[in-house]
Formats: structure tokens, sequence, C-alpha cells
């Protein structure tokens, strides 16, 4: 979609998108903005319009999306490996056996009950020994002290170019604290 990125405004695309991974932040999203659209109409600003709210999971293809956890968990596709070779060894050994058994049962023949059980031993396979070794999805990412410096990124946020073509209000300040 033109226009499109995570948790910003393009000044040209009246569209706000907002991505987490905590299943209770979009209702308190929803909810911390039609509270401060009341503070942003009284400052004269144009408040978000909460007309029409999507909220969805992400999920386009469940099957990439299980097979994928291997080389998240285990490979440098991503971040350096986190879990243990004898798992990491495991869970490739059973990637054949999902694929072919996800697409036939539910691509192919498109039977419900074959295709819950596949995705069931799969998903226990590929993903509990990342839910055992993460407590959150978010703490895969990369510190920020790993990647670039704060003060480039503070550099960055504050360049009027930036902010412009991101839809901040000019009478917002640079204070990042």
């Amino acid at each position: 979609m033109a226009g499109e990125s995570y948790g910003v405004c393009l000044a040209v695309y009246p569209l706000r998108l907002y991505w987490t991974y905590g299943e209770d932040t979009p209702p308190l999203l929803a909810s911390a903005v039609y509270d401060k659209n009341v503070k942003l109409f009284a400052a004269g600003q144009t408040p978000i319009n909460l007309a029409s709210v999507m909220i969805g999971n992400g999920i386009t293809d469940g099957i990439t999306m299980v097979l994928s956890y291997f080389d998240v968990q285990c490979t440098t596709a991503s971040v350096p490996p986190i879990l243990d070779r004898k798992t990491c060894v495991y869970m490739k050994s059973a990637l054949p056996r999902c694929r072919k058994w996800m697409i036939r049962s539910c691509v192919d023949q498109s039977d419900s009950i074959n295709c819950g059980a596949a995705y069931s031993f799969c998903s226990s396979v590929l993903s509990a020994p990342y839910r055992q070794a993460v407590p959150s999805p978010n703490l895969l990412i990369l510190p920020l002290s790993n990647t670039l410096p704060p003060r480039y990124i503070l550099q960055y946020l504050d360049d009027l170019n930036i902010r412009t073509l991101l839809g901040v209000d000019p009478s917002l300040t640079a204070n990042w604290d």
C-alpha cells in the first residue's frame, strides 16, 4: 500500500498504521488515540479519524510463517541463533515433513482435521522451543545500542525533511527523553 509504514503518518496519506506483538495493545492504543483527539482538537490540530479501524494479526501465509521459525531461531537470518544445536537439528529434520503435510492437508485437500493436526505438530516442534527460550517476541530484536548510536537516530528523527515527510507537527520539539 502506498505510504505504508509502522507507527507513523505520512502527510500525503491520512492513514495511520501501527504494528505490535502485544495482543492487548490495539484496543489500548485506540483508547489513547480517542482520548488524545480531544486535546488535538482543542489545540487546533487535526484529530486522528477513528471512523474506520482495522485490526489484523499480519499473518498472510501461515505455512510459510511456521516453517520460517527454524530460520529465525537457528540461522543468522535475523539475529544470531538463539537455540542450541541439538534443538535446531531436530527442527530442521521436521521441516520437510511439516512442509509436505501442511501443504497437502491445508492447501491441496483443505482437510480441516489433518490441517489442524499438521499445524499443531509443526507449531509445537518449530515454535515451542522459541517460546520456552524467549519470554517475549520483542526480546529477539537486537538492542538499539548494537545498531546505530542513539545520537544518529535522534539527529535523523529531528531532521526537518524527515519530520515533514512523516507528517510530524512542526510545533513539536525534539525532546526525545
